[in-house]
């Protein structure tokens, strides 16, 4: 989103991410409890300032694919042990 606004990519700056990641574990907990949450973040990237609304479904499509390749894992060590 930030990278099509404005042409520039905060994953190369270390304290962007983190500002990243401090706000997504936010809205993660926020999430649990609510159907939407605000993010805001002040002066993440080169003074630019972050701030969206998301929504619980647009948070469980974001990690739909990660959720799918942790219980394939989880499958195979599963089955693994049950070799051994």
């Amino acid at each position: 989103m930030i990278r099509r606004k404005t042409k520039s990519n905060p994953k190369t700056a270390q304290r962007s991410l983190l500002k990243l990641r401090a706000c997504a574990e936010q809205a993660k907990h926020i999430l649990s409890t609510t159907a939407t949450t605000q993010c805001s973040i002040d002066a993440l990237f080169d003074g630019i300032d972050l701030d969206c609304n998301v929504s619980r479904y647009e948070q469980q499509s974001m990690t739909k694919d990660r959720l799918f390749r942790m219980n394939y894992v989880l499958d195979y060590v599963s089955k693994a042990q049950q070799v051994i």
